[in-house]
């Protein structure tokens, strides 16, 4: 696993968020695709052969946990099972109580159903937690009430890894005749679990954690436990979860908890050397480093760190090109702009809690994926907290974060272009696109699902963002009629390998270009100007305000505004720059804001007409981020707000 050509296996390392299928689970799961396909509920041999199946997996899930098969209940992942957990006991203790209490760095799947239930007429208690991430026993007690009918706290955190001390928490619930309720869809597999040890009357699985297939959980409901389902239907799972049940999953889940259980002790013992010679490896090779959480009451194969002076994100991006797979935490949150709740629960600063990464192990990890780790995270950490930028050549940097305000007097909307203005939105504000037909020398060229408004703008945008032509002087004629584009170029100095075919909104190249032009230019902005241009392309944005189905791209020039709006995002961008060449708007003097994420195709389009700042509201994609690098456009998105991330030289943009 430490071969790391272009095309090899890179070394994975974010096994909270997903483990790989172990082999024998899918060897045990395959049948029941194919032959052995029956439901449970009928009758006939096929069916009694998924039951059966479905039984022996329900004692292999019994036996990791030391319950009774009659106690656990499948269902589709953790999240379903705690909200059957939580949702089901308070509806149906309510006429006793209706105060919940958990612990302020539960998983969302967790906090966000309790918060639903405040809505209910619920009562929630979020017990802080110290800095290393445990809630305090004392807290506990006091917290507890006459009117408290649930304690759900985690088993083992999803990102910093700490172990909660369940069997005391379940001792006191036991003893004050309260249900309790965990979530040990990290714990299960890695540490024993015992559910009588515990004291719980409630916990949840999720099989992907543990070297299953995804889509497929556990609810342990202690017996004698009364609940209300939430789903109603037939009586699958004794009524608990109604529908038919996902047999090669269950089977699967079954499979991957009896290896665990065979392998507990031998994979708990060989995963926490590999983490210990992580954290060890990282905090020796590291400046301005710190581990997260407890440093022994944690998983075996969770290391979490924050590195001062930088931000997560970058470092994710440098580390994956390098052939390692980590994250900045959970899984279910790390599309979010906001520092982890979990590290704001622990007290850790703004620059800590941005400054996160999140490494955890499995079972086919080698002492080798761990060195190549450390080696990876010491050289990407240093080439984030050295910025350069020479001639043009830029590098990654830390997210910087502004807080100041603009200046609302200031106003970008004094550019009249002589051409057709953006999209105009009939009654129904609904935008149609239609198929347009470029014909270049004589020749089809393509077809566009566009709509057709400003078709001269958006072929002169197009002719030079795909290389087609360096200036708008080589287009000798652009001639519209209906739907069909015609245009006579000077093709003498275009080379076909220097187009891109391409890439999807969510970073996947069709075909990769051989080279990418260097945006040179010393243009500089404000962080106003920033916040004041995306402003105004909301304001001029109408139809992407109204029905969400559109994207607007602008660009800002000597405090002018270009905007144009189309369904297609790229298109949009286009359009923009075919505006502004008719213009004659000097590229390098000036940025463009967008709507979208920032694909490569358009960071390829930028680099050729040589604007040199994009910043966007929303996340830029891996091959967008990867292109802007090479070709020194400064990139700037996640906008929210009053701040903003820096992906690239922020040379360019006044931090003040």
């Amino acid at each position: 696993m430490t071969n790391h050509s272009p095309h090899s296996k890179q070394v994975y390392l974010d096994h909270s968020a997903t483990s790989p299928l172990d082999p024998e689970v899918w060897n045990a799961m395959e049948p029941y695709f194919s032959n052995s396909f029956g439901t449970a509920s009928t009758l006939y041999s096929l069916g009694r052969k998924a039951r059966t199946a479905m039984e022996k997996a329900r004692e292999q899930v019994a036996s990791l946990i030391g319950a009774q098969p009659n106690e656990i209940y499948f269902t589709s992942g953790g999240t379903e099972s705690d909200n059957i957990a939580i949702k089901g006991t308070s509806r149906h203790l309510k006429n006793k109580g209706n105060h919940i209490i958990t612990s302020s760095i539960e998983h969302p799947a967790v906090l966000e159903t309790c918060k639903h239930l405040e809505k209910e007429g619920f009562r929630v208690s979020f017990l802080p937690v110290n800095e290393e991430g445990i809630v305090c026993l004392r807290d506990l007690k006091d917290a507890i009430t006459p009117e408290t009918i649930l304690i759900t706290v985690m088993h083992a955190n999803n990102e910093i890894g700490t172990i909660q001390p369940i069997k005391e928490i379940g001792a006191l619930a036991r003893e004050k005749g309260i249900y309790f309720h965990t979530d040990a869809v990290q714990s299960v597999g890695k540490i024993p679990v015992n559910v009588g040890d515990m004291k719980v009357d409630l916990l949840s699985i999720s099989a992907h954690k543990l070297y299953g297939p995804k889509g497929v959980g556990v609810l342990y409901i202690r017996r004698g436990v009364r609940i209300d389902p939430l789903f109603h239907g037939g009586g699958h799972e004794r009524g608990m979860r109604p529908g038919t049940e996902n047999i090669p999953g269950i089977v699967g889940l079954g499979k991957a908890c009896q290896i665990a259980e065979e392998n507990l002790d031998h994979n708990q013992e060989y995963i926490t050397q590999l983490r210990d010679h992580l954290i060890k490896g990282v905090l020796e090779a590291v400046d301005n480093v710190q581990l997260n959480g407890h440093p022994f009451k944690r998983l075996p194969g969770n290391a979490h760190f924050s590195f001062k002076k930088m931000r997560g994100e970058p470092l994710t991006f440098l580390m994956d090109a390098k052939g390692v797979d980590v994250s900045t935490g959970s899984a279910c949150s790390t599309k979010k702009v906001e520092p982890s709740p979990v590290l704001w629960a622990m007290s850790l600063d703004e620059e800590a809690a941005n400054g996160s990464l999140r490494v955890t192990l499995g079972k086919e990890n080698t002492p080798e994926d761990i060195d190549l780790a450390i080696k990876n995270i010491k050289l990407a950490v240093e080439k984030l907290r050295t910025p350069t930028s020479v001639q043009g050549m830029t590098e990654i940097v830390p997210i910087e974060r502004y807080n100041g305000s603009f200046a609302p007097e200031k106003s970008f909307k004094t550019f009249n272009p002589p051409s057709t203005p953006g999209l105009t939105p009939g009654d129904d504000e609904i935008v149609v696109d239609e198929q347009v037909n470029l014909i270049i020398n004589e020749k089809f060229r393509r077809s566009f699902s566009i709509s057709p408004d400003a078709l001269e703008e958006f072929t002169t945008g197009y002719l030079l963002g795909e290389g087609l032509m360096t200036s708008i002087n080589g287009i000798k004629k652009i001639k519209i009629n209906s739907l069909d584009i015609n245009v006579e170029i000077d093709l003498t100095d275009f080379d076909i390998k220097d187009l891109v075919v391409g890439s999807d909104c969510f970073g996947g190249w069709r075909r990769k270009i051989e080279t990418i032009n260097r945006v040179e230019s010393e243009f500089t902005l404000s962080p106003d100007d920033i916040f004041q241009a995306i402003d105004e392309l909301r304001d001029e944005a109408r139809v992407w305000q109204n029905t969400g189905g559109t994207h607007v791209a602008g660009l800002v020039y000597q405090d002018k505004f270009i905007t144009r709006e189309d369904v297609s995002r790229h298109v949009a961008a286009d359009k923009v720059i075919g505006a502004a060449a008719l213009a004659k708007v000097d590229f390098s003097q000036s940025f463009m804001v967008y709507s979208g994420r920032m694909p490569a195709d358009m960071m390829i389009k930028l680099a050729r007409v040589g604007i040199p700042i994009i910043a966007s509201n929303a996340a830029p994609t891996s091959s967008g981020y990867s292109v802007a690098f090479k070709a020194g456009i400064t990139m700037i998105g996640f906008l929210r707000g009053s701040r903003f991330n820096i992906y690239t030289n922020p040379q360019r943009v006044l931090l003040e």
